[in-house]
Formats: structure tokens, sequence, C-alpha cells
């Protein structure tokens, strides 16, 4: 059966997978032209329009910032997030610096288009507008133009771009390259002698190389140190440039105005990928491009919105792409670069070098209806196919060739594998078994050579087979085992004995080192690392497989090795000859075939990877360098003290201190207590809320559990110093660092150290205090009761004194003496009745005497009994009479003892005894005050003739009586005063005495 094959039918390749998430008016962007593009260091994108003004995205919803709040224009051409962390705006009316609420307008009455920022040192900022270049001075808040005395004064200034090593600022003007040196102020053209001058929009810096774009399709390359050109490039595709990106390997992402996005190569020299809307690109006119800090594309267009270059990064091929089926069993490029695909049981596809695909059509249907496992170019050229059932097929020039088990050249028609080795060798691996091809140009014809177990073949099917850099070959079997043939004899098996499980093995590879990689249905992937005499060991790796049962393995230009699974392809990236990291892509990456296919993977010649699968074929595309699992950026939004952003407080120049990780935070006193934090994480392509949680250094002592809340509040701090850890995720094994914010609650005035000195020394000082003012008492205690004492003791003598003078024996003798002289004269009766008087008066004055108060009604008792025997014993008559006021109760009053009896005997002495008329006595006693008033009376001579009598008899003498009576009135509080009679002769004596209750 002959083989036709027709001329390849020419297919484009149409992009219906999709590369891009885009944005536009209907997820709430107010206008779909996107100008401007810029990542703040919070996460956020800011998006600049022409017409909706600014939009702020956080991956979910936008904030829109416009001219009526502060904007000045809806236009706006540029996005610029200074070194302070502004975020400026050019628009159509100059710029607008955002304050963290909304934006001013900060330049003045200059009515600028701006068109572009860039920022060469912390003082200043300079801006391209329509009329050349501007600058604004931080310290001062002043605009000015830059004058430098060029063409560039007046021309539109579109692109800036420093390199600040050498302190020069490129300028992408509508007259070419220019560049500004900023320490000496000066501006010169770049020389542009090889290519027509054009406007510049562009620039893009790779290493040593500053890239620059003119709108005519002209690439410049420019050594920016010495300012000298190294290459120009006219290219088509790049006509009308808007921007230039540089990727992290050194290429270039370019967008146009009206073809869309390229993906230029690291010399600037081809096209890597071209991006239509044909490839899900939202509009052909592409403005603006960012990497954001995960290194996801973002760009923005021209009617389209804006985009992110998805993590999809695989094109899918399959019936819709022009094949004619879609599971994928083997891939292979020819010498001349060509892709050919054997698919299904329905034949043959291309992919030439140009990218376009051409499909094969057997008109006899030797094809259909059949598995072709395995492809292989020879050395003439030629192409081998390998079937299941129908044997090995060559397709020449000049026709087919068949080898199969009815031809005599193979043991079985059931073709597992085909390789061709540099000796021109083709090796044919049917069941168990090894045919050995050998080519004899001089009659184009074969010798083969069967190996079987006789010849060392182990048992069991061979599945794969490879060639190392010694062009030895290697196969494997489904029993687990792995062999080698050397100079054409079977020189080394490996089994269990040397690591290898005791399962099928689907897929070999060698690495730059020569080591053996092994695929295996069951046990993951092993590795022989040091050669024919090591045994195989299991990966080793922190991140595990997704799968392991691994059907394929192929190794990319960058030493990387990749595996096909049943879900998908892990990419194992080794450094060092170690795996570092694991990344799966399935179908949530794009890598929509799903399961691969044994043994199809392929990295060509142009570092392009392919993947045969079940479901059709898979090329990676290369994206722009994305981190696996990238982490949200999180922040703070606010701070609030007391219900109040603490900005508006008088704590808000030292509000960014919370923030300080060298420093003690925001210092706060005692009493400000009551703090609330709003946080907040940015993660642009996570389309659900993100998580929280949140621990204080302090009180609390775990992490609080997952949520969605944004603000934490803590009420009633105790003083301490305090650190808020939040930390944020996007799923269980993606967080962000942690944000934090010191501060510290101060001590009340009463916990502070000065305070509880002073009340230390003050409770010292009162102890102190205390126990002097004890030590004073008791001393006061026992000065008072000695003073008591010597007073008692005193009253005690004066009492004995006072007992004394009443006992005076001149008294007693005058008493005894007059009674003496009525028993002499017989007056027995008047004797006795004296005697009786006397007797009472000295029985009274000896028992007062024992006592140290008696009753008034005693002491007048006394009186009467002692004026009876001074009547009885004084030759001159006299009277006397006793009395007492009514409220005085005389019973019940207590007084001193022989207190007013010297008083008595001295009115009757020195008043009565001496007048030549009978003599007259009264006492009266009556309250006045607390005092007992005693006032006796007499109608004798006075005070003054008394006085001149007594001092005749004897010179100088003082009555001691009254002299022991005052000291006692005085101890006891009381006293007397001496006075005349007002109405005559006689002496009036009143005597005080102090009554307590």
């Amino acid at each position: 059966m002959r083989l036709i094959l027709y001329f390849f039918l020419l297919l484009t390749l149409p992009a219906r997978a999709q590369q891009f998430t885009a944005w536009s008016l209907e997820a709430g962007l107010p206008q779909s032209q996107v100008y401007a593009l810029c990542e703040d260091r919070n996460g956020y994108l800011w998006l600049g329009t022409q017409g909706g003004g600014v939009s702020r995205f956080d991956g979910i919803a936008f904030t829109i910032f416009n001219a009526q709040q502060g904007l000045g224009s809806n236009y706006v051409h540029a996005l610029y997030e200074d070194q302070q962390g502004g975020i400026w705006a050019g628009t159509n009316e100059g710029a607008a610096r955002f304050d963290g609420k909304q934006f001013q307008v900060v330049s003045g009455n200059a009515v600028l288009i701006v068109y572009a920022f860039v920022q060469p040192d912390a003082e200043r900022l300079l801006l391209g507008t329509a009329t050349g270049i501007w600058q604004y001075v931080y310290a001062t808040k002043q605009f000015s133009k830059l004058t430098t005395g060029t063409a560039v004064d007046n021309i539109p200034v579109y692109a800036l771009h420093a390199t600040l090593k050498n302190h020069i600022i490129w300028l992408g003007t509508s007259q070419g390259i220019w560049c500004y040196n900023t320490d000496n102020q000066k501006i010169k053209p770049l020389i542009q002698s090889k290519f027509p001058l054009a406007p510049v929009r562009a620039f893009a810096q790779t290493g040593a190389i500053m890239w620059c774009a003119q709108t005519d399709g002209t690439l410049i390359a420019v050594d920016w140190a010495a300012q000298t050109i190294r290459t120009v490039r006219k290219m088509p595709v790049l006509e009308n440039t808007t921007c230039l990106l540089a990727d992290r390997d050194g290429s270039l992402w370019a967008g146009t105005q009206t073809k869309g996005l390229f993906h230029l190569s690291a010399a600037g020299d081809s096209v890597l990928v071209h991006f239509t809307e044909a490839e899900g690109l939202p509009h052909n006119h592409v403005r603006v491009l960012q990497y954001d800090h995960t290194g996801r594309l973002w760009l923005g267009t021209s009617g389209g919105g804006f985009a992110c270059m998805g993590t999809q990064a695989f094109r899918h091929y399959d019936r819709g792409d022009g094949l004619p089926g879609v599971r994928m069993y083997a891939l292979h490029e020819t010498p001349a670069g060509a892709i050919w695909l054997a698919m299904s049981q329905n034949g043959l596809a291309t992919i030439d070098s140009t990218g376009q695909m051409r499909v094969s059509v057997a008109d006899s249907g030797y094809l259909q209806g059949v598995k072709c496992r395995t492809l292989e170019s020879d050395q003439q050229g030629n192409l081998w196919a390998g079937t299941e059932g129908k044997g090995a097929l060559c397709i020449t020039p000049a026709g087919l060739k068949f080898f199969r088990k009815d031809n005599g050249f193979l043991p079985s028609d059931w073709v597992q594998k085909i390789m061709c080795d540099a000796k021109g060798t083709i090796w044919i691996a049917t069941g168990p078994d090894l045919v050995r091809l050998d080519f004899m140009p001089q009659d184009s014809s074969f010798i083969k050579k069967w190996y079987t177990a006789r010849e060392g073949m182990p048992a069991g099917n061979i599945t794969t087979m490879r060639l190392d850099a010694g062009d030895n070959l290697w196969f494997a079997t489904s029993t687990g085992k792995v062999g080698r043939l050397k100079n054409g004899k079977v020189d080394a098996v490996f089994g269990t004995a040397e690591g290898l499980p005791a399962l099928p093995i689907s897929a070999m590879a060698f690495d730059a080192a020569g080591r053996c990689w092994v695929a295996t249905k069951g046990a993951g992937i092993l590795v022989n690392n040091t050669g024919i005499n090591a045994a195989f060991t299991t990966i080793s790796t922190t991140q595990t497989l997704s799968s392991k049962n691994i059907y394929l393995l192929t190794f990319d230009a960058s030493g990387n090795l990749w595996a096909g699974t049943e879900s998908g392809v892990d990419q194992l990236v080794i450094e060092q000859g170690k795996i570092t990291a694991v990344h799966h892509f399935g179908k949530q990456e794009g890598f929509s075939g799903i399961e691969t296919c044994q043994d199809a993977g392929l990295c060509d010649r142009r570092g392009r990877l392919w993947f045969g699968t079940m479901n059709g074929l898979m090329r990676y595309v290369p994206q722009p360098f994305i981190r696996q699992n990238a982490a949200p950026l999180l922040h703070f939004e606010q701070v609030i003290l007391f219900y109040k952003p603490i900005e508006e407080t008088q704590y808000a120049g030292t509000a960014m201190r919370l923030f300080d990780a060298m420093g003690d935070g925001l210092l706060l006193p005692w009493n400000q207590n009551h703090l609330s934090f709003a946080f907040k994480a940015i993660e642009l392509q996570h389309d659900t809320p993100l998580l929280y949680r949140w621990k204080l250094d302090g009180p609390d002592a775990e992490w609080s559990p997952w949520s969605t809340q944004t603000q934490v509040n803590y009420a009633n701090l105790a003083p301490g110093s305090y650190r808020l850890l939040v930390e944020a995720a996007s799923d269980d094994q993606t967080f962000s660092e942690p944000a934090f914010a010191r501060f510290t609650i101060g001590q009340p005035f009463w916990q502070e150290w000065y305070f509880r000195l002073g009340v230390l020394c003050l409770l010292a000082g009162i102890i102190i205090w205390g126990t002097r003012t004890y030590i004073q008492r008791i001393r006061r205690a026992e000065a008072q009761l000695r003073a008591q004492l010597e007073i008692r003791n005193r009253l005690l003598t004066l009492e004995q004194k006072a007992l004394q003078l009443q006992m005076n024996p001149h008294f007693i003798f005058n008493a005894l003496n007059s009674i003496q002289s009525l028993i002499a004269t017989q007056d027995y009766a008047v004797a006795r009745q004296e005697i009786n008087h006397f007797a009472r008066l000295m029985r009274s004055i000896l028992h007062n005497s024992r006592k140290a108060t008696i009753s008034l009604q005693e002491e007048i008792d006394t009186l009467q009994e002692y004026l009876h025997i001074e009547q009885f014993c004084h030759p001159n008559p006299f009277t006397f009479l006793i009395q007492t006021a009514a409220d005085v109760h005389a019973d019940t009053l207590e007084i001193p003892p022989m207190l007013l009896q010297p008083f008595v005997e001295n009115a009757v002495v020195h008043g009565v005894s001496n007048l030549s008329y009978p003599g007259h006595i009264e006492l009266y006693f009556a309250w006045q005050d607390d005092f007992l008033v005693c006032t006796i009376t007499d109608n004798g001579l006075g005070r003054e003739q008394a006085a001149l009598l007594q001092d005749a008899k004897k010179p100088g003498h003082q009555s001691a009586a009254l002299s022991v009576t005052s000291e006692r009135l005085t101890a006891i509080g009381g006293r007397f005063d001496l006075r005349d009679r007002d109405s005559g002769n006689g002496t009036v004596v009143e005597i005080r005495i102090k009554i307590t209750a």
C-alpha cells in the first residue's frame, strides 16, 4: 500500500486561547482609553484615562478621581510615584499630586500638557511637557521652566528616562533623542547620522543598552554610559511604537498604535511572540506597559481598557486549528526545524519553521485507524513513523518504505520507539526486543540485527529509548528495568538492586551533566547522578510533584526539567544540580490539554516547549517573569485615636513613628489608650476578599483566626510597649509580609518613678513627722502629767499649809483659853456648848483635809463653826450671815476644801475685830458663767485702814494664808479680787472658783 503525500495545506495559527484578562467600562473603569499605568508601593494600580480622570484599582473595585475632585483635567497622559510616595498625574492642564485623599493641582498658573515624569534626586521632579522640560522643587513647592537654550525648550518631550549612575536624563522628543546632564545642567542631542530623525516616545534599559523606539519603526540600541549608538534596526512591525518595557531576561516588550503587542528577542532583531486582538488583546492600540511587583505584565490600551497578561502560559492547538485529531502521541523536530505530530488514528501533521501548520493526508488511509507512537528523522532527512500493528514506515522523497514482520525486518509490528544515532543506525523497539538497522548507502538497503534475551535484553516490553552524550543507547522497560547498549552490546542493566522500583518506566531524559532521569508510573522521578556504576535515587525537593505518575520528561533551554502527568505538567527548577522549586501548570494555568501522552515532549531548536496531550497540542509561551504564589502587599490604611484619625490629632507630626522598625514607635500618654487600626492588602489578580489575621504583642499570645475583617480595635490599653502584627493571605500557602505598628502607652503620673519616689519621700516624711509628733505628744503628756503631779503636789502642799493655817495654834489657844475662862467662872453649860462647837470644827477640818473636794454645804458648815468660834473668842462682837443663790445647790456642788476660810479669817481679823461698833460679815454664793462666785463682805475698817493698822503692829507683814490660797486658786483656774465697799467702810472679796463637770 502506498502513501501519497499531498502538498501541505497552509493554515495560520488563530489564537483562540485567552492570554489576557481585561477590564473596561463594564468592570467600573470610567473610560476605556488608558494612557498611563503606575503601581504604588502599597500594590494599588493607578490608571490614567483620556476623559475619565484617574482610577485606583485594588484588584476588585475602582476608586475614581476626576477634575471635580482636584485633578484639574480628566485627560491624563502620565502617572508617577516619587521617592516620597506621592502619586503624580500629568494632564492636559498641568500636574496634580495625590495627598492621600485627593489630587491637587500644583503646577500653578502654568497650563501644561504633561507627558512624562522622572525624579533625578530627592530635591526635584522633572516633567516632560508639550513645551519642553519643567521642574518642581520640593523644598519651595515651586514650578519653573528648565531653560536649556536649545530646541528642547519649545518642542514636546514625550518620554523621560533616568540613568542615575552617570546622572543622565534621556529625553524622547518630537525631534529625536536628547541627553540632559543633571550635574552640569547641559543638554545635547544624540547624534543620529545613521537613521532619519523621527519622534521618540519610548525608552527601555537592559543592562548596558538603552533602547529607543522611533515612531517610524526604527529601534535604536544606545550604550547609555558612552552615549554612543550600537545598532539601528528598521522594523516595519514597530511603526508607531508607543511604549517599551524591558523583561528581566533582557528581551523587550513593545506596544504599538495599530499592530498590538510584540515580544522581541534580547538582541532586538526578531519577534518572539506577537499578540493582537486575535490572541485576546483587548485592543491593538497599546499605549502603556507596566510590570507589577509580582512580575505580571499590565498594559493600557486606547479603546479596550487595560489588561493583564495571564498565567495561562500555553497555546492550545486542536481541531479548530486544522488538526485532524486531538490525541498527540508523538512529537518530533526535523533537522530543517519542522515540527511533526502524530495524532490519534488520523495521520500526521507538521508545523514548519515559520510557525505555519500543514496537514498530511493519506489517500489510501494507511495511517487511518492506527496509533502512531513514535516519530524520528534519519541522516538522509527521511521521516520514520512507528505504529501499533502496522510496523514502521519510512517516508522518503522517492516514496514509502515499510518495515514489518511480514517482510522480515521486525519480530513484531507493534513499534513503541524509534531512535537514530549519530552513526545513522536506526533502533526500533518492538515489545521486549530491540531491532538494529544499519543503512547501506551503496544500495540504500538496511542490514538488520535483533537484540533479544539471548543478547542480554531484560524481560518486559521496551517503553522508551534515549541517546546519551556519548551516543550510547539507553532503554527502559515496563518491568522497571533500565539498560544501556555500548559498542553494539548490552553492557549494563539496572533494576531494583540499583534503586529502581518494579514499576513501568515511561520516559527518560539526559541533562547537560550527563545524568539520567527516569519517569515512572507510580514512583515519581528518579535520577542516576554519577554514571554507570551508581544507583538511581528518588529526587529530593521541598515541594512535591503534582503526581507520581510521570508520562514524559524533557529539559528546556534553561536546564529546567519538565514532567508531564495526568493533570498537566510540572516545571522542576534546577540550579547547580539541585531542584530548588517545582511549579505546576494545570487547567487553571492554561494547560487545557490536561493529560499528557507518554514520551510526547519536545524542546525545539528555538527553545520552544511542545507537549502532546490527550486533548490536543500544547505549546509553552514564555511569559514575563511572574512570582509563583506572589503574596499580597499589606499596608495600614488608617490609625484612629479615640474615634479620630491620628492625622487630625496633636500626634499627627509623629504618626509615622508607628511604623518605625528601629525605634519605639509612637509615644502616647496613659489616657490616650483607645486605638483602632484599619489595614488592607492588595492582590490585583485575586478577585475574592483576602483573609487577615493579627496579634498584639502583649495581651494577645496567639494570632487571631483568619477573617475578612480589615479593622481591629483596642480599648483601655494598659500602659506598656506594644507591637501590632497583621498578616494577609490569598490562600492557605501564600502569606504577605507582616505589617506592624509600634506604639507605647505611657504610665500615669502616679505610676511614674518620680511620683513613686515622691510618695515614698512623703510617706517617709509622714512617718518621721508622725514619729516625732508621737514622741512629742508622749513628751507633752509626760510633761503635762509631770505638771499635773507638780500641781497636785503643790496643791497638796498648799492644802497642808491651808490646814496648818486653819489649825493655827494662836487660834486654838484663844479658843481653848476662852473655854477655860468659862470653866473658871463655872459657866459649865456654855463651856460644854463651846467645846462642842470647837470639836465639830476640828472634826470638820480633819475630815475635809483627807478629801480632794467637798460639797459646798460642808464648806459652809465648817465656815459657820469657824465664825461661831471667832464670835466666841473675840472681844468685839460681830454677826455673820451665809447665803446661796437659788440655783446654787450646795449639797451637790463640789469645791476644793479649806479654800474660803483664809478670806473669812481675814475679814474677822482685819475687818471687824478692831471696830468700836458691832461688826458684820456676809457670805453669798452665786453662779457666773462656769464660775462659782463667793462674795465676802464685811463692815470693817476697810483695806486702807486695816493695812495701816497691820503695818503698825507688824511692819512689812503679808498674810501667808492669802498667799497660799491665791496659789491654790490659780492652780485650779480661779482667782479672787479685793475692793472697798461702795456704800461705806468695809471690804468686799470676790472669790471665783472654776467648776468642772
